[in-house]
């Protein structure tokens, strides 16, 4: 793998001749234009490679670029029936991304950059009010790709992205993805499939925001969270509750309240990361607005 050094140096050097180049009017400010003529050449490959992240990421990609191996994005599903030398050829352009926390994965209003892949942890769609109040939109779970929007239509991106755990992202530019994903008729599909189920999302999201009882709204997002699986109502890797909260507009301390009173209810229960929900009936008809029975 090339040195920090090296990639440090050659960042240092095309920042400069990015410089020289927007001075002459030449080239835009993410075109190689003439930097073969000012770049060592031993450095180009490596800034060919910054190339195919979002401006914002340089910085981070300098001290941690990781080649992708082939495996792991035959294990994508949306990427999983192209041809093996097609992803070969993705993998060899990929990059991937490490990041802690909270931290910002995809800004707001951002040029269109990069297709991107979770990996590992797990990310949320967020935007903000008029007045500055976090909204949660949407949650990113391992194998899910997003940033596509922008991708598509060429505009910026809608919304921020944010670290909700440490994660890895997998990104992969969108002037090499867009021919490939408009170019295959699976893949045009899966893409039309995840948007259509973003929309329902969204809508069915309104209709909880929609709901004028705290109660009634938590019960209705862990109802549109949750999953059947082996014979189990659970809601996988479940939101804190200030993540829940953020997606309710209600405040951290009221989601607080609502489960404990859920919990001594016995309709859900917590299982180590997931929620249980032990009584999907009395949820779906509290988020009805049907009064819980008296005890």
């Amino acid at each position: 793998m090339t040195s920090i050094t090296t990639l440090l140096n050659a960042y240092g050097i095309w920042q400069k001749a990015h410089a020289q180049c927007e001075s002459r009017k030449a080239v835009g400010p993410r075109s190689l234009g003439y930097l073969p003529r000012l770049l060592p050449k031993a450095h180009l490959l490596t800034v060919a490679s910054l190339q195919r992240v979002p401006l914002a990421l340089h910085a981070k990609v300098i001290t941690q670029l990781m080649p992708v191996p082939l495996a792991v994005l035959q294990n994508l599903p949306l990427l999983a029936s192209l041809p093996q030398v097609t992803i070969a050829h993705l993998a060899q352009q990929a990059t991937e991304v490490a990041f802690a926390k909270r931290e910002v994965v995809l800004h707001k209003a951002a040029a269109p950059s990069s297709l991107c892949f979770l990996l590992e942890g797990r990310l949320q769609g967020v935007d903000f009010t008029m007045e500055d109040r976090e909204v949660g939109l949407y949650f990113i779970n391992p194998g899910d790709y997003f940033g596509e929007v922008a991708v598509i239509d060429g505009s910026t991106q809608p919304e921020f992205v944010t670290a909700v755990a440490k994660s890895k992202v997998v990104l992969i530019s969108r002037a090499l993805i867009k021919p490939i994903l408009f170019g295959s008729p699976k893949l045009a599909e899966l893409l039309c499939l995840r948007l259509s189920v973003r929309l329902r999302e969204v809508a069915a999201q309104r209709r909880i925001l929609g709901l004028s009882n705290p109660l009634q709204r938590v019960c209705a997002q862990l109802d549109l969270l949750s999953l059947f699986e082996k014979g189990q109502i659970m809601v996988r890797n479940a939101p804190t509750h200030q993540e829940l909260a953020i997606m309710i507009n209600v405040s951290r301390e009221t989601v607080t309240r609502v489960f404990q009173l859920l919990q001594g209810r016995g309709i859900v229960e917590r299982d180590g990361n997931d929620l249980r929900i032990d009584n999907p009936d009395m949820l779906r008809n509290t988020a009805s607005g049907q009064p819980l029975p008296a005890v």
